[in-house]
């Protein structure tokens, strides 16, 4: 299982779908789910507690402390989780790689 930290306002990407932490308090975590297509669909969870968000691939709520959130990935290996701030920034690197090479 991948475990990644987030706080309010952080994301992760899991394939093309976009997870925002939007708060965390009083052992809740709210979350809005989107992805292309689709609409957004919030979800409050607590501990130890679990979203399919795929077939086969969840994430679960595997501590809450101090306004952040650690959720945990469990699913197939060859579906990608990022940090949001990761993915964007590979996102960039790959652009200006593209224009480069044209």
């Amino acid at each position: 299982m991948l475990v990644l930290e987030r706080r309010s306002g952080q994301a992760l990407m899991v394939r093309d779908l976009r997870v925002l932490v939007e708060s965390v308090r009083d052992g809740d975590v709210l979350l809005t789910l989107t992805g292309e297509g689709q609409p957004p669909r919030s979800i409050n969870l607590r501990y130890d507690e679990r979203v399919e968000v795929f077939d086969g691939a969840s994430l679960l709520v595997v501590e809450i402390r101090d306004g952040k959130v650690r959720l945990g990935f469990d699913g197939p290996s060859d579906i990608q989780v990022w940090r949001e701030e990761i993915y964007l920034e590979r996102l960039k690197k790959e652009e200006a790689r593209r224009r480069l090479e044209f």
